[in-house]
């Protein structure tokens, strides 16, 4: 069996088995940049051609820069390992070997020491998402709310009945200056 120097493959080939998808896949993306997971496929791509076998293994296609080429190059190596899985060839593949232990992501963050911090992550990122759409709905509706203009306040009726006792209590003391009305003060008279 021969040996390749490939950390990418020798980490998702140790875990592809032993670790939900969606945590392997999580890990990845984490870790590693889109050239050299691209670098990686090329390089099983050409292991499986290597084999010279039977089974007829789905076309995966070179990928460009664009969007989601990390999560999409990370798919095609995973439908890689899945069809050679399916067809009993996982162990023909060549044994992939790291350049070191800090080439490879820390399974332990992912499989269970962190876990629990990750999914209050995940959690709270979701929460977040859920309180924009709720403040962009109010403000939507606060800007409708203040584009209407409501009709004025109907006038109160006047009271043509003057009550005598307020105006016992309130008196005021006026001086004439210059022909100008000044008020001095207001008392307020308590019985």
């Amino acid at each position: 069996m021969s040996v390749v120097v490939c950390d990418v493959s020798c980490y998702l080939r140790s875990k592809f088995d032993k670790m939900p998808v969606e945590v392997l896949k999580s890990s990845l993306v984490d870790f590693y940049t889109a050239e050299v997971l691209s670098d990686a496929k090329k390089q099983l791509l050409d292991d499986i051609s290597a084999l010279n076998l039977t089974i007829k293994v789905l076309h995966v296609p070179q990928r460009r820069d664009g969007d989601n080429r990390l999560i999409r190059e990370i798919d095609d190596m995973f439908v890689l390992f899945s069809c050679m899985d399916e067809h009993k060839h996982l162990d023909d593949l060549p044994r992939y070997v790291a350049s070191g232990p800090d080439s490879m992501p820390s399974g332990r963050m992912y499989e269970g020491d962190l876990s629990v911090l990750l999914n209050m992550m995940k959690k709270l990122s979701n929460e977040v998402s859920e309180m924009r759409s709720k403040l962009a709905a109010i403000a939507h509706d606060v800007r409708a709310i203040q584009s209407f203009s409501p009709a004025p306040f109907p006038a109160l009726p006047q009271s043509s009945v003057v009550n005598k006792a307020n105006d016992q209590q309130l008196q005021q003391r006026s001086t004439v200056v210059s022909g100008q009305l000044i008020t001095n003060s207001v008392c307020w008279r308590q019985h």
